[in-house]
């Protein structure tokens, strides 16, 4: 009996870990769940950048916004950074902040192609960086911070936008994260199509795979171990009988024989065991009906005896201003 409850102590310990690991992996899965259908109701609505839990991640491809402003909150940042986007609104913006947005740029054949832009919110000569104009939007004028950029004149040429075409404001920037976009999303730029936008949408499916698999894989790992543990107990138990009837190990029709004899017996057993577990179930289902019930009655019982008591105290004060009016009156009278 000791040797068995060891036994038990021991195998709950790796059980535990696997509970453990199976809850974390399937909350891990939930979570990626609801970050990609977030993802893909947002991204058409939010000119292909996709959005979960308020937040957009980019990576940044040209060289822009690579200069040597400082003083703001989020600085200067180079080619094939990260940078976090969250929706703001648009009355809260000023001068200095960084902001991706939607561009209408026209190209020299005359086709007009949509692109994401990240700049910074400035003043250009009479051009204001954050102002609320007659047509009741907040119109914005943005300048990369590079002067000296190989892909353009960011600090000469300007891009000016409306509200309506606001992504958000950007909140962090991180090279290792861009690092990691290029990785898991090589087209999960700042500077697309809005057809294509921003392509992240095999990311998460991925990422959501990957602890599936570890479910199934520790799954699997825990059964085979399980199995070969329960089947060595059993040989050790066969052999273990095996001595005790004194039964010839060089006699095979008697081993088999026995052998046969002994796993009946184990699978009757293990077939008696899971009956009695299933009593031991049903008992106790039944007795916390009747606790229920019990219960239940016992409030209404007491709401019963509570509502009487208010009655009689009803009655009594009734009573006793009945024979003040009676008092009063012989008094009178």
């Amino acid at each position: 009996m000791a040797n068995d409850h060891e036994e038990q102590e021991t195998q709950k310990k790796p059980r535990i870990a696997t509970y453990l690991i199976d809850g974390f992996l399937g909350l891990l899965i939930a979570f990626l769940l609801s970050v990609m259908v977030q993802m893909l109701i947002t991204k058409p609505r939010n000119f292909g950048v996709p959005r979960a839990y308020g937040f957009s991640f980019l990576n940044v491809l040209t060289d822009s916004m690579d200069g040597n402003i400082d003083e703001y909150e989020i600085p200067s940042f180079k080619a094939g950074s990260g940078v976090v986007v969250t929706k703001v609104d648009p009355a809260s913006l000023k001068q200095g902040d960084v902001v991706t947005f939607y561009e209408v740029l026209t190209l020299k054949d005359g086709s007009k192609v949509g692109i994401i832009n990240t700049h910074r919110l400035m003043d250009q000569g009479s051009k204001k960086a954050v102002e609320k104009q007659e047509d009741g939007y907040y119109h914005f004028h943005t300048l990369g911070d590079n002067a000296k950029s190989e892909s353009g004149s960011y600090r000469s040429l300007g891009e000016d936008f409306d509200e309506r075409y606001l992504i958000g404001k950007v909140v962090a920037v991180s090279e290792p994260l861009g690092a990691f976009l290029r990785v898991i999303s090589p087209t999960s730029s700042g500077y697309s199509t809005e057809e294509g936008g921003p392509n992240t949408s095999w990311v998460f499916p991925l990422l959501i795979f990957v602890p599936v698999m570890g479910i199934m894989t520790v799954t699997i790992v825990n059964t085979i171990r399980d199995a070969r543990a329960q089947r060595k107990k059993e040989d050790a138990m066969l052999e273990e009988a095996l001595t005790a009837e004194g039964i010839d190990r060089n006699d095979p029709v008697a081993v088999e024989k026995f052998t046969q004899k002994f796993f009946f017996k184990l699978e009757y057993r293990e077939q008696m065991r899971k009956e009695k577990e299933k009593a031991k179930a049903e008992a106790r289902e039944i007795l916390e009906h009747e606790r229920k019930v019990a219960r239940i009655k016992a409030k209404k019982a007491a709401k019963l005896k509570e509502e009487m008591k208010r009655k009689a105290r009803e009655e009594i004060l009734r009573e006793q201003a009945q024979e003040a009016e009676r008092s009063k009156n012989e008094k009178v009278e």
